[in-house]
C-alpha cells in the first residue's frame, strides 16, 4: 500500500497526475485497504452451537439416539456435555432453566490470531464481550451480533 501511495505522490509531484486524480487514487487505495482488512476475517466453518436445555439427559438421548451423534466424554464445565458430528463440529448442551435457547454459536476463522482479530473487530467498532479463556477449553472469545446473539470466534 505504501508503494501505491508513493507512486501516486510521485506522479502528482512530476505533473503527471492532477490533484483531483491524486485524491481519487488515494480514496481508491483507502477503500481497497478497508476491503482487504475486512477480508482478513474469514469464517471457514461453523464450529459448534451451544444450546440451553432443561433436561440434559433427555437432550443427550435425543441427539445420540435420533441423529447418531457421539457423546464426547471429555470433562466439561458448568453442567454441560458435548455431542459430536465427527470432524464437522458439535453441539454443546448446557443444563439451564428455562431451556430452549441458543446460548451462542461459534465460527472458526481462518488463521485465528487473538490480537489480529481484535484489531480488525475494532475497525468495525466491535468490542469482544470476554477474553480468550483456556479454562473454557478454547482460544476464542465472544462478540454480539446486531440482534444480540453471542458469536464465539475461534
Amino acid at each position: 500500500m505504501e508503494s501505491m501511495i508513493s507512486g501516486l505522490l510521485t506522479r502528482y509531484e512530476t505533473g503527471k497526475l492532477t490533484r483531483r486524480d491524486l485524491i481519487k487514487g488515494l480514496t481508491m487505495v483507502a477503500a481497497s485497504a478497508t476491503t482487504a482488512s475486512a477480508a482478513g476475517l474469514k469464517g471457514i466453518r461453523l464450529d459448534h452451537v451451544a444450546l440451553q436445555v432443561s433436561d440434559l439427559k433427555r437432550s443427550r438421548d435425543f441427539y445420540v439416539n435420533v441423529f447418531g451423534l457421539t457423546e464426547n466424554t471429555n470433562p466439561r464445565l458448568n453442567s454441560s456435555l458435548r455431542v459430536d458430528f465427527g470432524e464437522s463440529g458439535f453441539v454443546t448442551l448446557q443444563d439451564f432453566s428455562p431451556g430452549g435457547k441458543v446460548d451462542h454459536f461459534a465460527i472458526k476463522l481462518e488463521g485465528f490470531n487473538k490480537d489480529s482479530v481484535t484489531q480488525q473487530l475494532k475497525e468495525y467498532g466491535i468490542v469482544p464481550i470476554d477474553q480468550p479463556s483456556s479454562a473454557a477449553g478454547g482460544a476464542g472469545y465472544h462478540v454480539v451480533d446486531p440482534d444480540g446473539f453471542k458469536v464465539q470466534l475461534l
